[in-house]
């Protein structure tokens, strides 16, 4: 990690002792170093173009040390570590992917508007052509009712009002402007 600041000689006393005892016991870093302060050599000795010049930063204050940005996994990792932590992920989505669905969900009263466990409406309504969501909205809300299935090929949806309340729920949702047409599917409960 302290490699370039020993390359450019801005490692403070501390540092230097700190990695000169390090390169005497390891080969590997010794040749890095020598490798970096070849290219170092021979990037300074490089023309530098004349824009260059009036773009380089001042150079720093005696004593200062550059910023230091570390990069994420900058230290090596042992190989066993880098194929450790894909093979867990790749096992927990196998564990995901073979496990059953979860049985007793709170969900498991849903159904399709089209199947044939959706629930069942008692009442066909047409809307308005011009109707906006907020008027389907408020006629639903005030006759009590639900869509359970639609728009068919004409536009009509199916609503679930309670049985009892069915009488009612006519008469608010014909008396609605954004309704153009409220009547029962069965006769059930219907006066």
């Amino acid at each position: 990690m302290l490699m370039p600041w020993r390359v450019n000689g801005t490692l403070d006393e501390a540092e230097a002792a700190l990695f000169d005892a390090h390169l005497a016991e390891c080969a590997e870093c010794r040749a890095d170093l020598a490798s970096e302060a070849a290219l170092g050599a021979g990037i300074a000795s490089l023309p530098v173009p004349e824009f260059a010049e009036r773009t380089r930063a001042a150079p720093l204050p005696a004593g200062a040390r550059p910023a230091v940005r570390r990069r994420f996994l900058a230290r090596r990792v042992p190989l066993g570590w880098a194929l450790a932590g894909p093979a867990a992920a790749a096992a927990a989505v196998a564990l995901f992917l073979a496990l059953p669905p979860a049985a007793g969900r709170a969900d498991d009263d849903y159904g399709l508007l089209g199947s044939k466990d959706a629930a069942a409406g008692n009442v066909i309504v047409m809307f308005a052509p011009d109707a906006t969501e907020r008027d389907l909205r408020a006629a639903l809300e005030q006759a009590g009712g639900r869509i359970v299935d639609g728009p068919t090929a004409s536009g009509a949806y199916v609503v679930q009002v309670g049985s009892a309340e069915r009488p009612a729920a006519l008469r608010r949702l014909r008396g609605a402007d954004a309704v153009v047409l409220a009547e029962p599917i069965d006769t059930a409960g219907t006066p």
